[in-house]
């Protein structure tokens, strides 16, 4: 068991142990509603919350390629098998700058896979920001920086839609209505 900023998640691979809410290698790749729920946010403005159709991508390595969304924006992150389905940004050693051209101010964000199997797949989200002067507007990631320093923690839940096996892949529509973001399809194309 490991503690993640607040959360506890078990982090046993699937195969590697017997936690029966992880069952990352059943994850398929496919078009899945993406529902962001706060679970404590003290930022001004408030990070997302509410639902997006978005892509899930397991691309046979064990890896998941994920979509994380904004009000008008989305933004990939990947928790790497070999990582426990785990990610830390910036990585250790690293800093964030979360106001360009002004200094000081620091961004760190947590993402850790809780559950996982066929058609459902959960992530605790933990952002952190420490601003030691506004620069709003700006964004880091899908995120707007807020006005002052916080700290917001969400769950991501990703509810499968359409599976869209290979070699079928998921296109996104290329000319979306101003404000509005991509319509997703499972696309085959005949040889």
């Amino acid at each position: 068991m490991r503690r993640l900023a607040g959360w506890s998640y078990a982090v046993l691979l699937a195969g590697c142990g017997s936690e029966p809410g992880i069952k990352a290698s059943e994850i398929v790749t496919g078009i899945y509603r993406l529902n962001s729920t706060i679970q404590a946010d003290n930022c001004t403005p408030h990070r997302f919350a509410g639902d997006r159709e978005v892509s899930v991508v397991s691309p046979g390595t064990g890896d998941l390629i994920l979509w994380e969304a904004a009000e008008s924006s989305l933004q990939a992150y990947v928790l790497k098998a070999m990582d426990n389905y785990s990610q830390q940004t910036p990585r250790e050693g690293e800093q964030i700058n979360p106001c360009p051209g002004v200094a000081g101010g620091t961004y760190s964000k947590s993402d850790a896979l809780l559950m996982a199997n066929h058609g459902r797949i959960e992530v605790a989200d933990i952002e952190m920001w420490n601003l030691t002067t506004a620069c709003s507007p700006a964004r880091v990631g899908a995120s707007e920086v807020p006005i002052s320093s916080c700290r917001s923690e969400r769950t991501f839940v990703y509810e499968l839609q359409t599976e869209c096996k290979s070699p079928c892949s998921i296109k996104s529509s290329t000319n979306p209505l101003p404000g509005e973001l991509a319509k997703l399809s499972c696309v085959c194309s005949n040889p």
